[in-house]
């Protein structure tokens, strides 16, 4: 039977020495409401249109979340409120251009819609139309006097819009210090123009979302570790108990690494919610070491710890990512008590584990 004297000694440590960094200021989470010109003018600009939109949308972290509204004779919320940037250019795509263009009704629904409806404290209306209104029932100096559209207005207008739709959307991006207003003379523009704005709301540029692309963990500010279970095959016979203390070592050196601004210790009865990153980790496969080996074998004998992680947003089955950890451990000659060199494994175990989240957030 083992003794329990070292673990205990070794878990004490661990979360007494375990420390709290202090999280960096967190950035200011928007919400944006996107009107899109879905009339016959815009039919003939859909595809440019659709991939300016889709471009900005890129540039918006899972902290974010933005509608879309089309801008039809009659204005349309064609996608609610979300932060998944796939949904929203799948939804995008789906447009296709035709009948008369109710800009003005449009644009004071999604300010509407934004006033009521949105969770973050910034608000903005990012409206990219080819045309100018010629159906809405609201006139535009009403329009300007809706309160709802005192909020910062970026504007994209073109390639067929001349000075009657220039000056109001000059008009209304001018209402707020930060809005912006762009004109453009052919559909090549509207991608170059849809970068700006992008830019110029999140203060990220092409090169931070092409490193987003690599680094899946990087909007995510919590994560939840749930007990770690231990795989029902012939490798894993062995082990007795090293799951509980591989999760205890896990959720200690996660806290210690500041990769997250919240790390949650599910077996403390805590639930992983909706948009929280949930690391689950499996023991599949454990080879218990040998002191007796290690006596005659100065490099035989140790103890090797197998895990396969998987990350995913909570809610949601579809994985971020998933790689294999492994943990080592052999003290060679002289290398002490078998239980201290399986512990040494699983606290290599963990630490392989955070180093590998590292390279990814």
């Amino acid at each position: 039977m083992r003794t329990v004297g070292f673990r205990a000694v070794l878990l004490a440590v661990l979360l007494a020495t375990t420390a709290w960094c202090q999280s960096p200021a967190p950035r200011q989470h928007q919400s944006v409401a996107i009107v899109i010109d879905d009339s016959l003018t815009a039919g003939k600009h859909q595809a440019s249109l659709a991939k300016s939109v889709q471009r900005f949308v890129k540039f918006f972290t899972a902290d974010d979340e933005l509608c879309i509204f089309a801008a039809k004779d009659k204005p349309m919320l064609w996608q609610d409120f979300t932060s998944d940037p796939d949904l929203l250019s799948e939804r995008v795509s789906k447009l296709y251009g035709r009948g008369k263009l109710a800009l003005y009704d449009t644009l004071q629904a999604a300010a509407r819609h934004l006033q009521s409806e949105a969770g973050n404290d910034v608000r903005i209306l990012a409206v990219f139309t080819a045309g100018e209104d010629n159906a809405s029932a609201i006139k535009f100096p009403a329009l300007l006097a809706d309160p709802a559209l005192k909020v910062p207005v970026f504007a994209v207008a073109g390639p067929e819009a001349d000075w009657r739709i220039q000056e109001p959307m000059q008009v209304l991006a001018r209402q707020s210090p930060a809005g912006r207003a762009y004109f453009v003379s052919d559909d090549s523009e509207m991608l170059d123009v849809a970068r700006q704005i992008g830019w110029r709301i999140t203060g990220r540029n092409d090169e931070v979302i092409a490193a987003n692309s690599a680094k899946p963990l990087l909007p995510y500010k919590t994560v939840v570790v749930p007990s770690i279970p231990i795989a029902n095959s012939r490798s894993t016979e062995q082990v007795s108990g090293d799951n509980v203390l591989l999760h205890r070592v896990l959720v200690s050196r996660l806290r210690k690494s500041g990769l997250f601004t919240d790390v949650i210790d599910a077996d403390k009865g805590a639930a992983a919610a909706d948009g929280r990153l949930e690391l689950l980790a499996t023991i599949t496969g454990f080879q218990q070491g040998s002191r007796a080996k290690r006596e005659f074998l100065p490099f035989g004998g140790g103890t090797k710890l197998t895990v396969q992680v998987v990350l995913r947003e909570a809610g949601n089955d579809q994985p971020l990512l998933g790689f294999v950890a492994e943990g080592n451990a052999s003290s060679g000659l002289f290398g002490g008590s078998d239980e201290k060199v399986e512990s040494e494994a699983i606290i290599r175990a963990a630490d392989q584990i955070v180093a590998e989240l590292r390279k990814r957030k």
